[in-house]
C-alpha cells in the first residue's frame, strides 16, 4: 500500500495529464441527467496515469465544463500565500488550482510533483509522514513569500479491510500519523507565523468522521480526531485572528477512490467484482447517484479560505451531496 498523501506512485516518467475542467465518472450514464451538461463518451476509455488515474475500459460520464468549472469571482484575498498539502492529484489539485484562480500565491506540497505547472502554484517536495517535514514546509513558505496566510490540510490515506480485527497496529499508526499528526503540525508550525495579520486553516476530513465505516476504522478515526482538534484550536485563537474551518467531503472522484490503489479496487478485491461495479454501485446508493468533483469541493474550500467567510470559524462545512442522513 502506498501511504503517499496523493496515493500517487507512478512509474512513468511523463504520464499523459488530466483535463482540470473536465472530470470523468464512473457513475452510470443512465442516471446522469443534467439538461444536457452531461454527455456520455462514446469512446469507452477516460484519461489515466499509471499512478492511479480513473478506471479504464468502462462506459464513462464526461462532465462538461460547464458544469463542474471553477467559477472564479473576487473574494478578496489580495496578496495572500497559502500552502496545500496532498496538492498533486485530487481535490488538494484542484484546490490550489481555484485559490491560484483567486490571485493567491500558493504553496503545493506532496511528495511527487503534478503533472503539469499551473500559474501561481509552485511545488515543495515533502513526506508529510516524517515528523520534521511540516516545519520545512513551512519555513519554505516563509522564506519564498515573506508571509502566510492559508493553510488547507489535505493530504491524506485510506485503506479498507475485512474489518476491525484486520487493522493491525502499524496501519493505525501509519493512518493516523499522516491523517491525524501531519495536520497537527502543519498547524503548530504555522501559527506563530499568522499571529500579526491572522490567517484561515481547513482541514479537510470526510463524512467517515461522522459516519464511521466498519471496513476502515483507522481512517475514520483519524478523521474524527482531526475535526476535534479543529474545533480546539479555533477556540483557541479565534481572538487572534486565526480561522480553523473544517470540510468534510463525501464520495469524491480522486485517486484515493479510483485510483490503481484506490478503495474501489480495494473493495473489488475482496468482494471478487470489478472495480467499475464498486464504483458505479456506491454512486448509485449516495443521492446525487454520482461521485462529486475535486472541483466542486475545492470551491468549497476556497470560499471558507476567503475573507468573504470571515466569520465562519470553528464549524463544519458537509460537502458530501446530501450523503449524511442527519440534520
Amino acid at each position: 500500500m502506498d501511504w503517499s498523501p496523493n496515493f500517487c506512485d507512478s512509474t512513468t516518467k511523463n504520464p499523459p495529464s488530466l483535463n482540470a475542467g473536465a472530470t470523468f465518472i464512473n457513475a452510470g450514464a443512465s442516471r446522469a441527467r443534467r439538461g444536457g451538461d452531461i454527455d456520455v463518451v462514446a469512446k469507452p476509455f477516460a484519461p489515466r496515469r499509471d499512478c492511479g488515474g480513473f478506471l479504464l475500459n468502462e462506459p464513462f460520464v464526461k462532465v462538461r465544463n460547464l458544469f463542474t468549472r471553477l467559477s472564479f469571482m473576487d473574494l478578496n484575498f489580495d496578496g495572500q500565500v497559502a500552502v496545500v498539502t496532498g496538492a498533486s492529484t485530487g481535490i488538494g489539485r484542484a484546490t490550489a488550482i481555484a485559490l491560484a484562480g483567486e490571485g493567491v500565491q500558493v504553496v503545493g506540497v506532496s511528495r511527487r510533483p503534478p503533472e503539469s505547472e499551473a500559474k501561481g502554484i509552485s511545488f515543495f517536495s515533502a513526506d508529510l509522514s516524517q515528523p520534521d517535514a511540516p516545519q520545512l514546509v513551512i519555513e519554505h513558505v516563509i522564506g519564498l513569500h515573506g508571509r502566510l496566510d492559508i493553510v488547507v490540510n489535505n493530504a491524506a490515506a485510506g485503506q479498507v479491510y475485512e474489518g476491525f480485527l484486520s487493522e493491525e497496529a502499524d496501519g493505525w499508526a501509519k493512518t493516523l500519523d499522516l491523517n491525524l499528526m501531519a495536520a497537527v503540525r502543519l498547524m503548530q508550525a504555522a501559527i506563530p507565523h499568522m499571529k500579526d495579520r491572522g490567517g484561515v486553516i481547513v482541514n479537510v476530513t470526510s463524512v467517515n468522521s461522522r459516519l464511521p465505516a466498519p471496513d476502515a476504522a483507522a481512517y475514520s478515526a483519524s478523521k474524527a480526531a482531526l475535526l476535534n482538534v479543529g474545533k480546539a484550536v479555533a477556540s483557541e485563537f479565534a481572538s487572534q485572528g486565526i480561522r480553523v474551518v473544517t470540510v468534510s467531503p463525501g464520495l469524491t472522484a480522486t485517486p484515493m477512490w479510483l485510483g490503481a490503489e484506490g478503495i474501489a479496487h480495494q473493495v473489488a478485491s475482496m468482494k471478487g467484482s470489478s472495480p467499475s461495479d464498486v464504483a458505479d454501485e456506491t454512486a448509485a446508493s449516495t443521492p446525487l447517484g454520482r461521485f462529486l468533483t475535486p472541483e466542486e469541493v475545492a470551491s468549497c474550500i476556497c470560499f471558507v479560505s476567503s475573507p468573504r467567510a470571515s466569520a465562519v470559524t470553528g464549524t463544519e462545512l458537509v460537502v458530501d451531496g446530501g450523503l449524511t442522513p442527519t440534520m
